[in-house]
């Protein structure tokens, strides 16, 4: 359900070179990968704010993409398997100015206004080539793409300096007339990232829900003569029975299930899939969907608050809320603590639990 603040859980593996045909290495407590992980960290935390400047459009009177900027935080290792972070992003030109009661607003046209997230990597107690990373979302939108993109060229150019000092002793034994030592391997880190399971969260919302709709929407023209003004023609459907929380239970997981494999799909597919849903229980006519080009479940609660299901928007349901206001790190662990040990026994990761007061006492410290 929508907040200012929540969390999402990603599960994340770390390959050589490349994902496509690479085995994962292992990242669980004690491996090198790990280590390599922390201490690409520390060495994004060292430099300071980092611009990311975009590829722009070719057409200049396309406007320009803003350049994103992220500043890491110190990594506090508060235990083997569990650091936090806090990792600042902002965009330049996201706001023109800032404002604060009794003074004069300030410029702010070139700066890029940074929100704070707190970041979480969890690590396995035994040999386990996922780990973990909750990332706080601010207004839906989280850092961690950004984050592990910042940490696989972090990767690469570690690897490039290895060679390159590989490279120069090589060279210094031959100018002294030695054998030169054989050359070694050297490899980078890519990261594929992906959300984590969570059906319990889906039945969650499903038996929380007091009203639920299917609705299908199209957009066209009309074929009329003259002046061609665009329609939309939409079809609704309400789930209030136990069919319709099946459907969209059959559904969300499905749909979910989809995400966490990797495989994306268009929203014809999400159209077909649903009206096949309905159709099976007697919900819709069959062939009625075709007309249509993208389908949604919206969810309501007994407190009026609603959650949009569809085959593009699973990062958002999997959005776990926290609160509207900017969380203390107690607020914030005590309703990521729970949620997590859920995910754990569905992902069947051996992750320890995230004692709050653990990581209050080591960061008030």
């Amino acid at each position: 359900m929508p907040r200012t603040h929540g969390f999402r859980i990603y599960i994340v593996e770390a390959f050589p070179n490349q994902i496509k045909g690479k085995v994962p290495f292992d990242t669980s407590v004690g491996s090198s990968a790990r280590d390599a992980v922390l201490r690409m960290l520390d060495k994004l935390h060292q430099r300071g704010t980092i611009f990311v400047q975009p590829q722009q459009p070719a057409d200049e009177e396309v406007p320009r993409k803003p350049t994103s900027s992220v500043t890491v935080g110190n990594p506090e290792v508060i235990r083997d398997g569990l650091v936090h972070v806090v990792v600042e992003t902002g965009e330049t030109g996201s706001h023109t100015r800032a404002t604060k009661p009794g003074e004069q607003s300030q410029d702010i046209h070139d700066w890029s206004p940074e929100a704070s997230h707190y970041i979480t990597l969890l690590f396995s107690q035994s040999e386990e080539s996922r780990f973990v990373v909750v990332a706080q979302a601010v207004r839906r939108r989280d850092p961690v793409r950004k984050l592990m993109s910042l940490l696989a060229k972090e990767s690469a150019a570690e690897k490039v300096a290895a060679k390159a000092e590989e490279e120069a002793a090589r060279g210094e034994a031959v100018a002294n007339g030695e054998t030169p030592p054989k050359r070694r391997s050297h490899t980078r880190l890519l990261f594929n990232i992906v959300q984590a399971a969570d059906n319990s969260y889906i039945d969650g919302i499903i038996g929380a829900a007091v009203s639920a709709n299917a609705t299908f929407r199209s957009i066209g023209e009309s074929d009329r003569g003259g002046p061609r003004d665009p329609y939309e023609r939409t079809l609704q459907i309400r789930l209030l029975n136990d069919k319709g929380r099946e459907v969209i239970r059959t559904a969300g997981r499905g749909w979910a299930r989809r995400q966490r494999s990797g495989q994306a799909a268009s929203q014809a597919e999400g159209v077909a899939e649903l009206a096949a849903l309905l159709e099976a229980e007697d919900l819709l006519e069959e062939e009625e969907a075709a007309r249509y080009d993208d389908a949604t479940i919206s969810v309501r609660d007994r407190d009026g608050e609603s959650t949009t299901i569809a085959v593009d928007t699973l990062r958002d349901v999997f959005t776990y809320p926290v609160s509207d206001g900017s969380p203390t790190t107690a607020f914030y662990y005590a309703r990521v603590a729970p949620r997590l040990e859920i995910v754990m026994r569905e992902e069947r990761l051996d992750i320890s639990p995230i004692s709050v007061s653990e990581v209050e006492e080591w960061l008030n410290g």
